[in-house]
């Protein structure tokens, strides 16, 4: 009698040997697929970009020196100041009537000449009065901008126009919402400290009498009070118009 033989033993081999080659293969290209993805993509990843105190301190640097830059400009070029004409009229009826129209909406107020009244709107730096302009130019009215340019060419009209901003400056910080009155004891103080010009100039008599208005100023300025401060600066500063 024959009998077959089965090898199953090297059967078994033959599909163990299969099957740790294809986890071989299927591992290799995990591998080979991962850095090939890390390479392609490198350069569309997202950036760490770190802390970034160094550029906040940069601009909160540049900001703090504006300002300082700004009054070392104004020192060199000398100061200027602006106003705002909403009319002239020879009647003063007419030139109240205007003022009631715009009061409560500005700081408006009359100065009277010779020839007539002008309908004036506050005391600014250029930036602000053109946006007054703007607004009233949008209510139909046809505003003119006046602009006082005290120069730098002696220290006379120097001190004058650095006392003219400084006042201006308290104006205009009335015009605030909220704001119902403001301290005038630190421009005061400052005005007394200002260096004495020497020599003669043209406008050594118009620079004292700066000086004692600012010194007279009561230590609280009211908001209720504000069209008289302006109509008393904006007069000592026609001098000054351009």
């Amino acid at each position: 009698m024959k009998y077959t033989r089965y090898n199953n033993k090297k059967k078994n081999n033959s599909f163990l040997n299969i099957l740790f080659m294809g986890i071989i293969i299927i591992f290799a290209a995990f591998l080979i697929g991962t850095m090939m993805s890390r390479l392609l993509f490198k350069d569309k990843m997202p950036k760490d970009e770190g802390n970034n105190n160094g550029s906040n301190i940069v601009t909160e640097e540049k900001e703090n020196t504006g300002e300082e830059k700004k009054n070392e400009e104004n020192v060199q070029k000398g100061v200027k100041l602006y106003s705002v004409q909403c009319g002239f009229f020879k009647e003063k009826a007419n030139a109240e009537q205007l003022k009631n129209k715009l009061n409560g909406k500005y700081p408006v107020f009359l100065y009277g000449e010779n020839d007539g009244f002008r309908v004036v709107v506050g005391i600014y730096e250029e930036e602000k009065c053109n946006e007054v302009v703007k607004k009233l130019t949008e209510e139909g009215l046809s505003p003119v901008k006046v602009s006082f340019d005290f120069g730098n060419d002696n220290l006379y009209n120097a001190e004058i126009g650095e006392i003219c901003d400084a006042n201006r400056k308290i104006y205009n910080k009335l015009e605030d919402e909220g704001v119902k009155s403001i301290s005038a004891t630190t421009i005061k103080e400052w005005t007394k400290d200002l260096k004495e010009a020497e020599g003669d100039g043209s406008n050594k008599e118009l620079l004292q009498e700066l000086k004692d208005y600012t010194l007279k100023l009561p230590d609280e300025i009211l908001k209720s009070d504000i069209e008289k401060y302006y109509t008393e600066l904006f007069g000592i500063m026609k001098k000054f118009k351009k």
